[in-house]
């Protein structure tokens, strides 16, 4: 009898304890059904705002993009995709424009990317390459762009860029 009444005493803490764990403390959780990618650096951040309109940033990054794809990032074999740190609609157009791109471009979401580590494909487990652009505001009715790659910290670069309005396009002027 005494020997039940250990284990009665202890249940009776056990579920005390449990409880008083599951007390709230009036904090709401916030669910949102808004896509934000995973980021685990600098390297791989979206477009931050600027002064420019939604098209016009779109245009910007489309021009760095492209041009960067061109210059054959990848074709080395070390990387199995490239991701845009983009709208996904972005990322469509530019697969569209480059359809057979070696290695291929893929959706955000078939990246694996995880704080301190480098990004990898999803499908494949094996590394990927993250490409990303950063405007800035208009000055004397030049942008100044970064385009950026990286695939992990010994594996990241830029090109700075110079884009001109040119009959309501922004074109690329120079790279540095």
């Amino acid at each position: 009898m005494l020997m039940s009444h250990k284990y009665c005493i202890l249940f009776l803490t056990l579920t005390v304890t449990l409880l008083t764990g599951c007390v709230s403390n009036n904090q709401t959780i916030k669910f949102t059904d808004d896509y934000q990618p995973a980021v685990a650096s600098d390297q791989s951040k979206p477009l931050k705002e600027t002064g420019l309109t939604k098209s016009e940033l779109a245009q910007i990054e489309l021009e760095v993009i492209s041009f960067l794809l061109e210059r054959h990032f990848g074709e080395d074999g070390n990387y199995s995709a490239v991701f845009v740190a983009s709208e996904e609609s972005r990322t469509d157009a530019l697969r569209q424009k480059f359809p057979h791109h070696v290695p291929p471009l893929k959706p955000w979401w078939h990246l694996n990317q995880t704080p301190g580590r480098s990004p990898v494909d999803w499908d494949t487990g094996r590394p990927a390459l993250v490409l990303s652009v950063e405007a800035a505001d208009p000055e004397n009715g030049v942008v100044t762009a970064i385009g950026k790659w990286f695939a992990g910290d010994a594996v990241a670069g830029f090109y700075t860029f110079q884009l001109k309005l040119d009959h309501e396009v922004w074109k690329v002027q120079s790279v540095k």
